[in-house]
């Protein structure tokens, strides 16, 4: 279904409270609910029932508030030695996410590399995404 399909049925469906939803929009994973303000949410939060019912066997979750910060100047490629040979190795997420511990200690949420980076593989260096949740106390070295 379209955001706007389940938007109507869903106001539909709630009623007298149906002015609290704004917007419904489709993601990636499924849609997210819009509400019309704070206390529109926590309104929506108590017809959780009708919500539920509405979608069924699919679970209902709030969305997290991350904190984003852009690497910039990331190899491409770093040099690795291990017991029989010395090499050159890509530069993957999971080498920037141990990097950013080992400068940290937090782990991040999520890291992605840029797509203007991906688009262009021929430059020496890369750009990265890094994200933590917004109650992460971060301090960046």
């Amino acid at each position: 279904m379209q955001g706007y399909a389940v938007l109507t049925r869903l106001r539909a469906s709630l009623g007298a409270d149906s002015s609290h939803l704004k917007d419904v929009q489709a993601t990636k994973t499924g849609f997210a609910l819009c509400p019309a303000s704070l206390a529109s949410l926590i309104a929506l939060e108590a017809r959780g029932d009708v919500i539920s019912e509405f979608f069924k066997n699919c679970p209902i979750e709030r969305s997290t508030r991350w904190v984003s910060y852009r690497l910039t100047n990331v190899p491409r490629m770093v040099s690795q030695i291990t017991d029989s040979s010395y090499g050159l190795v890509p530069v993957v997420a999971q080498a920037v996410a141990h990097a950013v511990y080992e400068a940290t200690a937090l782990t991040p949420t999520s890291i992605a590399e840029t797509a203007y980076s991906i688009s262009n593989p021929y430059l020496l260096y890369s750009s990265w995404v890094v994200n933590f949740l917004e109650s992460t106390p971060i301090t960046v070295p």
